[in-house]
């Protein structure tokens, strides 16, 4: 094939030499700090220096968007594996699982539900209420949680009394709890919680249900 480059009609151009590209270190410095990391790269630091699991790091590092969003409520917060959580379940949710669509929250604002999840002053139920009043607005978390009325319930003498209440109430699930039916339990916590509103602590409410039935 080469031999036709001196046939007349082969209209054959030889390409020049590339010239060399010369830069310098602060240049190559400064191409490589905008380059982001891999999500191997990710993945590793999620788990090595904020403590994640290996399954939530691995989801956080798979997309750009919560990936970078993590990493700036991050230093709000030292709740950091239940803030990852969170943003893979509710936040995820309301973007639709779409990777490119805008985040409506703020990173403090996101760091700060998570505090509040962490220290106990909402549940689970609160913080899903919450994310919800919260989205694309500048509201402060805290003032929501007070304006709507969803701080958790911890107080162990109206745990109790709220136990106390679900055994009496529910006399038939609390005769199947005590033949051997753990379901019954279950029920009879789910009567506790929708008379709290969905606002009692959990772990609390059961113990103290534990109590009245025995244990």
């Amino acid at each position: 094939m080469r031999s036709k480059e001196n046939a007349n009609d082969y209209r054959y151009f030889p390409d020049p030499d590339l010239l060399p590209i010369r830069t310098d270190a602060q240049t190559l410095a400064r191409i490589a700090a905008s380059i982001p990391p891999l999500p191997d790269t990710r993945r590793r630091k999620y788990m090595d220096q904020f403590g994640l699991s290996p399954y939530h790091s691995e989801r956080l590092a798979l997309n750009r968007a919560l990936s970078d969003f993590f990493e700036q409520a991050a230093e709000f917060t030292a709740y950091k594996q239940i803030l990852a959580s969170f943003l893979l379940s509710e936040v995820s949710r309301l973007m639709n699982g779409e990777e490119e669509s805008e985040i409506a929250a703020k990173p403090a604002q996101l760091a700060t539900l998570a505090d509040m999840l962490g220290t106990g002053r909402i549940n689970g139920g609160g913080a899903k209420k919450l994310i919800g009043a919260l989205w694309g607005t500048e509201a402060d978390p805290a003032d929501l949680v007070s304006q709507l009325g969803l701080a958790q319930v911890n107080d162990r003498d109206t745990l109790f009394g709220l136990a106390r209440r679900a055994v009496q109430e529910s006399p038939d699930m609390v005769a199947d709890y005590r033949s051997g039916k753990q379901a019954a339990l279950k029920a009879i916590m789910g009567w506790a919680m929708a008379a709290a509103k969905g606002k009692a602590n959990p772990e609390l409410l059961q113990e103290c249900l534990l109590n009245e039935l025995g244990h």
